[in-house]
């Protein structure tokens, strides 16, 4: 078991070279009871230890000055020996609960397809987190387990929708002194995954961030302007605009150099919006849904092309009245399927 510093929950040797936490408690936002969303699911600080084999979880205090009495969740196999866990809340407000266990990503969670919560052994790995990607829009969201992969030499991403049952590799690579630290959704609207790589030699270690994709933008009214700016490489499978509301102005994405492909610029746009268009200076911009349906007062609707190659691209499924422009500019290049 983990050496643990008196009175810190610290460790010398979960990172060799290094006093640090001793990973046996996990913290997590979550609602003001367990199951009960009513109030949200960022309502407290929850957090989940192992004490004598139980599960124990317990809330923030409404002063904040300590946590409540804990209540056990669930009993451990006994033969387990845990080196690191934590938890997070699904769409329900249930907790799920990850662990490594002698070298092994074990899961505790509900499994719709048993009707139950049970302890599943996922991979050969350590450094598990686990993270609700949209706390506040359940709808779509996603409770990812990130952990690092011994068998594949990786940071790996399984998620939710899929049982957890289908790999998702990330580019990270290299397993060795590698260490999954923190996951967490970060104010732009990106999922970072923060890790830490050891240098043997020097005794020391680095931290990294390996960001994903922009999540689905979710503006609200008097939004003047949602836009995606790439200056080099690929920008693919975005959607930039789900639903607005009156008073938006533009919605576009713009890309200097590289491929555009995929994206849906907009859904849905209220009255009164002026643009919608996606703008490439030199590569590729295929496949758009420029939108699918203009309302009253739109006044242009557009990609614009100054090199390359524009192609596949719907322009609009329906236009009402009032709308005055919808067209694809290009300068150079090739216009196909249009």
């Amino acid at each position: 078991m983990p050496a643990i510093l008196s009175g810190d929950g610290g460790s010398l040797v979960r990172r060799l070279d290094a006093i640090s936490i001793d990973y046996l408690t996990g913290f997590s936002v979550g609602p003001v009871q367990v199951s009960d969303v009513g109030q949200g699911l960022i309502r407290y600080v929850w957090r989940v230890q192992v004490v004598g084999g139980n599960i124990q979880i317990s809330r923030n205090t409404d002063d904040g000055s300590g946590w409540t009495i804990p209540t056990v969740l669930d009993t451990v196999p006994t033969d387990w020996i845990i080196s690191e866990l934590a938890f997070a809340f699904d769409q329900n407000g249930s907790p799920i609960v990850c662990f490594e266990v002698e070298g092994r990503v074990w899961l505790y969670w509900f499994d719709p397809r048993v009707g139950s919560r049970v302890f599943t052994d996922f991979a050969q790995g350590r450094t598990p987190r686990l993270l609700l990607d949209d706390p506040e829009t359940t709808v779509d969201s996603d409770v990812l387990l990130v952990y690092v992969s011994d068998t594949n030499n990786r940071i790996e991403v399984r998620q939710q929708r899929d049982l957890y049952e289908i790999v998702l590799p990330t580019p990270v690579t290299g397993a060795f002194g590698l260490h999954v630290e923190k996951v967490a959704k970060a104010t732009d609207n990106r999922l970072h995954v923060i890790y830490s790589r050891r240098n043997q030699v020097a005794g020391t270690y680095d931290l990294f961030t390996l960001e994903s994709a922009p999540y689905p933008y979710r503006p609200h009214e008097y939004v003047s302007q949602v836009h995606a700016l790439l200056l080099g490489g690929i920008l693919r499978e975005t959607t930039f605009l789900v639903d607005t509301v009156e008073l938006v102005t533009q919605s576009y994405a713009e890309i200097s150099s590289g491929v555009l492909s995929d994206p849906t610029i907009i859904k849905e746009f209220g009255e009164d919006s002026t643009q919608i268009h996606g703008v490439l200076l030199d590569g590729i911009l295929s496949d758009i849904m420029i939108t699918e349906q203009l309302l009253e007062s739109d006044t242009q609707v557009h990609p614009l092309l100054l090199s390359g190659m524009l192609k596949q691209i719907l322009i609009a499924t329906e236009i009402t009245e009032n709308v005055s422009q919808a067209h694809a500019v290009i300068l150079s290049g090739v216009l196909e399927n249009v």
